[in-house]
């Protein structure tokens, strides 16, 4: 979905606001609210499904849009049983507007204010363990330093927030919408619930370690409005709605030659864990067929982590060029290692195998890290997945240059291969020849263990095989390994969590694509 300013998206809830569904005994123009509200509490009630707790909420909210949004969210998730605690972050006499009319209903009677009791002052203890924090002090509008109650709200809810989760509504308050720059305090959150659209700020490094994960609201934003009026190629940040839409559905009377034929080239004795993995993911993303081709010595063991894969043993990688790979999609790489006779079966596989699609993953890439040339003549579709070191390599550059401008190293990636690149990280970015650059908004330090990658690559191999196009598969891939991780932390926490974890959480991060 493309980046919007603050300004444009007034202008589009404006216009939305006219075409709204309008809710029973909900004023015209709080229909948006409501649909923000909604949005808020369902993603809420999602992450307490995995969790299977209901923990207490603590609403702090401000006096405009954002406050409103929160509040109504506080009302539903009552509703649904949780317990929830409101705390307005400014003084009683600056209500107004929707917050003043629920004020009147008596909606907000149990509301702590902080000029009644300075609510700020509250030790970390006094909030239950495991709570959820709904941040809903400042919107998209806000800019400079917050000061004040606002400032003293924002930082409360930073020194709280490993009581429990962080959760932003629309954008971080203190953050700049527009520019992803903060002047002064920010929420530090664990996930925000944009509202609509991303806003330009949102793709930056220092809005991404404030947002956490980003996860949207649907307003019901016309598809002209969402679309824009211009020609050119946007970049986008990537939402459970933009995966939906490419990932095709089962027919009634699917079979398993309707969903592709997944090979997994990888493996060394040491390594039997990373093939494995990939597998894994293929599987649980939906391939009708797996297999894995190892060297034999590993076969057994990567054999006993599923029985529905189909494992062939090698006795040395030469082997390789007896099997056959026409029609198929190959994921190659995955703990191969970097022996000369692996380098050369890399290379078979990629000119002359005959696969139709092929995700190139770690050593793999490392393959060419002398030659980067060469994967610009290969003829099947190619993703390519690396990691900062990787992409280093593959450039010739350092690690530190990489991550410095990760656009631009991901752009050369492409220029030099011709291939849709994955550049994975803390907001993994996708591009592919003649598209712009794709922002998956899932932040989760979890992930940084190993073996993670290889459940990404299978994931990728298994849309490739299911028909998706390469830039399709490679960005759907990535949005749904975060969202599975994300679905695993909620379940777990982030210390400790493991790539068979988040390869587990596939079918539920593609169930609930939102």
């Amino acid at each position: 979905m493309r980046y919007v300013s603050t300004d444009e998206m007034r202008e589009i809830d404006s216009d939305t606001i006219v075409t709204s569904y309008p809710f029973p005994n909900v004023p015209r123009d709080d229909a948006l609210m409501k649909l923000a509200s909604l949005g808020l509490s369902n993603f809420i009630l999602r992450m307490c499904t995995f969790s299977g707790v209901k923990p207490s909420v603590y609403i702090i909210f401000g006096p405009g849009n954002n406050g409103g949004d929160a509040v109504y969210a506080g009302l539903e998730l009552s509703n649904h049983g949780f317990r929830v605690h409101y705390y307005a972050a400014f003084e009683r006499s600056r209500l107004r507007g929707s917050l003043a009319a629920l004020e009147a209903d008596g909606k907000l009677a149990k509301t702590v204010w902080q000029d009644d009791s300075p609510w700020t002052d509250m030790p970390a203890p006094a909030i239950e363990q495991g709570a959820i924090i709904i941040d809903g002090i400042l919107g998209i509008g806000a800019k400079g330093a917050p000061s004040g109650i606002t400032e003293k709200a924002i930082k409360w809810i930073n020194a709280v927030s490993q009581r429990g989760t962080v959760v932003s509504v629309d954008v971080p308050s203190g953050l700049d919408a527009d520019t992803g720059e903060s002047a002064g305090a920010v929420v530090k959150a664990d996930c925000t619930v944009c509202m609509g659209m991303p806003k330009k700020g949102m793709s930056s490094d220092n809005a991404l370690s404030c947002s956490g994960s980003v996860y949207f609201a649907d307003l019901k934003i016309a598809p002209d409005l969402l679309a824009g009026t211009d020609c050119v190629v946007h970049d986008e940040m990537v939402t459970g709605h933009d995966v939906a839409e490419s990932v095709p559905c089962r027919k009634w009377n699917a079979h398993k030659g309707d969903l592709g034929h997944v090979c997994i080239i990888g493996g060394a004795p040491g390594y039997c864990g990373a093939p494995s993995l990939a597998a894994i993911g293929a599987m649980r993303a939906g391939a009708g067929l797996t297999s894995v081709y190892v060297p034999h010595e590993i076969a057994n063991a990567v054999a006993s982590q599923a029985a529905e894969m189909m494992v062939w043993q090698l006795n040395g990688w030469c082997g390789i060029r007896n099997m056959d790979f026409k029609g198929k999609t190959l994921v190659a790489g995955p703990g191969m290692g970097r022996s000369d006779e692996a380098a050369d079966a890399v290379k078979w596989l990629l000119d002359e195998s005959g696969a139709d699609t092929i995700v190139l993953d770690a050593d793999g890439l490392n393959t060419f890290s002398d030659n980067i040339a060469f994967l610009s003549e290969v003829k099947s579709k190619l993703i390519l997945t690396p990691h900062p070191g990787e992409a280093a390599r593959l450039l010739g550059i350092s690690v530190g240059e990489v991550q410095s401008d990760r656009v631009a190293a991901l752009k050369k990636l492409i220029s030099l291969t011709g291939a849709t690149v994955i550049l994975k990280g803390a907001g993994t970015l996708v591009s592919a020849p003649d598209k712009g650059v794709h922002l998956i908004p899932i932040v989760n330090p979890g992930m940084a263990s190993g073996g993670m990658g290889d459940v990404l690559a299978g994931i990728a191999g298994a849309l490739l095989a299911r028909g998706m196009t390469a830039f399709d598969s490679a960005r759907a891939a990535a949005w749904i390994h975060g969202h599975a991780g994300d679905i695993a932390s909620w379940r777990l926490g982030e210390d400790g969590l493991l790539a068979t974890d988040v390869a587990n959480s596939i079918g539920d991060a593609m169930r609930y694509l939102a």
